[in-house]
């Protein structure tokens, strides 16, 4: 279960650097955003594990980092698709409209 909200969680992580590097960096190619969001989130991760290892009550676990790291992949690429769907049926449908505007007077 431990693992399972690891992954969970950092899928979400993921996916907010993601939409947070495509906002902020629009001249950047999608490869480069998924890389730097990918990127950030692992290391986050991995802080967050080197963090737990100087906690008494806590400890760093490998797994968790893999949790970590597979959640954080999961989540950068599955907004990214998700987001590239969403935008191409949108303007899909506003090519739709517009055509029909024209035709319809």
């Amino acid at each position: 279960m431990d693992k399972i909200l690891h992954f969970g969680g950092y899928a979400f992580l993921g996916a907010l650097f993601f939409r947070a590097f495509n906002a902020s960096l629009p001249d950047s190619k999608i490869k480069t955003i998924i890389f730097i969001s990918i990127t950030t989130s692992v290391l986050y991760g991995l802080t967050d594990e080197l963090h737990q290892s100087f906690t008494t009550s806590r400890s760093a676990d490998i797994m968790d980092f893999a949790a970590d790291t597979a959640g954080s992949i999961f989540g950068v690429l599955t907004y990214c698709l998700v987001s590239s769907k969403i935008s191409f049926f949108i303007q899909k449908k506003a090519k739709i409209t517009k055509k029909s505007l024209r035709t319809n007077p």
